[in-house]
């Protein structure tokens, strides 16, 4: 996976934990069970979005996407 994929993923995973914490209320009915398999359905989302971005970078080379994609989504400097 490429260094901007792995930023990406680890972007896309903080902003799935915070809206899943500002949705506990909306949530709170769930069950133990249910709530662990949201926070799983979350990971895996996260994890495809990333993966995607990856192949996309490695298919046309990337750099230029991989600049935009770091600015796109605020990612620290990657190179």
């Amino acid at each position: 996976m490429s260094p901007v994929a792995r930023a990406l993923e680890e972007r896309f995973a903080t902003v799935c934990r915070a809206e899943i914490a500002r949705m506990t209320r909306k949530t709170r009915g769930l069950t133990p069970d249910e709530r662990s398999a949201l926070e799983d359905l979350s990971r895996q989302v996260v994890v495809a979005i990333a993966a995607h971005a990856s192949i996309a970078i490695d298919r046309t080379g990337g750099k230029d996407l991989a600049q935009v994609l770091a600015q796109l989504f605020e990612l620290e400097e990657v190179p």
